[in-house]
């Protein structure tokens, strides 16, 4: 079978794995087989929007991380609260399709920490 490595797979998407062997074949960062994973794609028109509303730069502040643009990055679960509570507290106001990302990120965010899945950033 072969191998492929996330960005392949996720190229401009966030990813959180479903199950314990998803998640440890992800952190070698090369899978093979059948994935058990939640997938957020980004079409480019939504990666500029949450780009200019600088939502990963603040991603980036308050987690101490370096989400950027075709970089690859990973929220560990301990860091989830953090990011989520960065989310919440962005003023978007005006900015339709930021919001809509930042308010569907919050709740992908979520559904991983319950999980207690880190989150993959492959941009």
């Amino acid at each position: 079978m072969e191998t492929k490595n996330l960005p392949q797979l996720f190229r401009r998407g966030i990813v959180s794995p479903c199950s314990e062997r998803t998640a440890a074949e992800m952190a070698t960062w090369h899978v093979q087989g059948v994935l058990r994973v939640e997938w957020m794609p980004i079409d480019d028109a939504v990666f500029g929007a949450a780009w200019r509303a600088e939502i990963f730069q603040h991603l980036n502040r308050a987690c101490s991380l370096s989400i950027d643009d075709y970089e690859e990055e990973v929220i560990d679960v301990r860091d989830l609260p953090r990011a989520i509570e960065c989310l919440q507290s962005l003023d978007l106001a005006g900015q339709q399709l930021a919001t809509e990302f930042a308010r569907e990120l919050t709740d992908f965010l979520i559904a991983s920490l319950e999980r207690s899945m880190p989150v993959y950033f492959i941009l």
